[in-house]
């Protein structure tokens, strides 16, 4: 991840800024387009993940939106994949309905888990016999089981969604919404005049 580029905006000009950003670049960037004050918008935003954050930062005041940027450039390869799972599933508008929810995101990976490489049935079968450490017998026993059936028995009794990177699935952790409660950025990510 890049971090999270926005396009600030006042009357026709406008100046593209990359997230997380310092309070002296994001001045200097509302300066060059003659941004006095508090006077400027969000107009654009690639916010990667296939754009599904894009409105929700174009929709946030820019020093959320550089909070989200900081924890999304410290989030590891794993939980990056992690969030890109739960972007992609139906999920999403339930779990992560604005840059509120994302923000907690970082708080809340252990919510939910990613079995990596997991793409349909058969596979899921395979990962939990093989894998997960969740069914212990012998693999001559394992050879006799019709994967894709046990595979869709799973599917039924260990509710997910198939994404790009593998089977999201909750865990069963209760979602904490820290900063959904308090809404406060704190001041190290403060960056609006």
């Amino acid at each position: 991840m890049n971090g999270i580029k926005v396009c600030l905006t006042v009357g026709s000009g406008n100046k593209w800024l990359t997230l997380p950003a310092s309070p002296e670049e994001a001045r200097s960037a509302l300066r060059a387009i003659g941004a006095d004050g508090t006077e400027f918008s969000i107009s654009d935003c690639d916010a990667g993940f296939g754009g599904k954050l894009d409105s929700m930062v174009i929709g946030a005041g820019l020093d959320m939106a550089n909070y989200l940027a900081a924890l999304l450039a410290g989030l590891s390869t794993e939980n990056t994949e992690l969030l890109e799972a739960m972007l992609e599933s139906p999920l999403q508008p339930e779990v992560l309905r604005g840059i509120e929810q994302v923000i907690d995101f970082s708080g809340n990976t252990g919510c939910y888990e990613v079995y990596n490489g997991v793409k349909g049935p058969t596979d899921l079968a395979r990962y939990y016999i093989n894998e997960s450490g969740f069914i212990q017998m012998p693999t001559e026993w394992a050879e006799g089981i019709d994967m894709e059936r046990f595979g869709k028995n799973l599917e039924k009794h260990e509710p997910g969604f198939y994404a790009k990177h593998g089977y999201l699935i909750a865990t069963g952790l209760d979602w904490t919404p820290f900063f959904e409660k308090s809404g406060e950025v704190p001041a190290e990510y403060r960056i609006a005049p």
